[in-house]
């Protein structure tokens, strides 16, 4: 099931012995285009402070309770605290915070076609499939899908996404809207608009890519 950032923020993070905090942000990979990280406000237990947590410590969530619990206790967490106060940015320049990137804009060949205002992301496996577009700028509010799969550049300084699609194949493409639900069925018909392959013809798993370092030592903690 795909789910947007905006759903998952402000989902509480519980520890083995009590709560952590709540999601505020996410860190993402922009070479394989999965979230490595949630960026946590804890609460005064850690003076407020912001933690970055990994995905691989995640364990079943809870969609019910909005609940992502960690295979962490508190005390594990308060204690990564002091290994590192950069941002992951600093070390690794794939990686992305969501909100940062929110807003940048989509650039077909033809011109420009809207902006990011959002995520879809893979409940499975945190892979980002989609980017949702807002093209209110150009056609009246119309939101669409653009996969990560259909990127030529990034230029993030320049906050600008370009793309293989024309302006015409987007302004024409199936809308999304975000209180309609987004099956396979949906899926389909979007790469079936484009003429594109869906990511699920030859799926691979994201969660750990070759030669990415491991996060499970990688839970760092930073100031806001």
């Amino acid at each position: 099931m795909l789910r947007t950032m905006d759903d998952l923020e402000d989902y509480s993070v519980g520890a083995a012995d009590g709560s952590v905090g709540r999601v505020k942000d996410f860190y993402f990979d922009d070479e394989f285009w999965v979230v490595r990280y949630f960026l946590v406000e804890a609460g005064a237990w850690l003076a407020g402070r912001k933690v970055l947590i990994s995905t691989t410590s995640i364990r079943a969530p809870n969609w019910f309770n909005r609940l992502l619990p960690v295979s962490m206790t508190r005390q594990e967490v308060a204690e990564r605290q002091d290994i590192e106060t950069q941002r992951p940015m600093r070390g690794d320049h794939h990686l992305r915070s969501c909100k940062t990137v929110t807003s940048s804009h989509i650039r077909a060949p033809d011109g420009d076609v809207g902006h990011v205002c959002g995520f879809l992301i893979d409940e499975e496996n945190w892979a980002i499939r989609y980017l949702i577009v807002d093209t209110r700028n150009w056609w009246l509010g119309h939101h669409v899908l653009i996969a990560p799969e259909w990127i030529v550049g990034l230029s993030w300084d320049d906050h600008t996404v370009s793309v293989t699609l024309t302006r015409d194949a987007v302004r024409n493409a199936p809308p999304y809207r975000a209180k309609t639900q987004f099956d396979r069925d949906a899926e389909m018909k979007l790469h079936d608009h484009y003429g594109l392959p869906g990511y699920w013809a030859g799926k691979v798993t994201l969660q750990n890519p070759p030669d990415y370092p491991s996060t499970s030592e990688k839970n760092i903690c930073c100031e806001a």
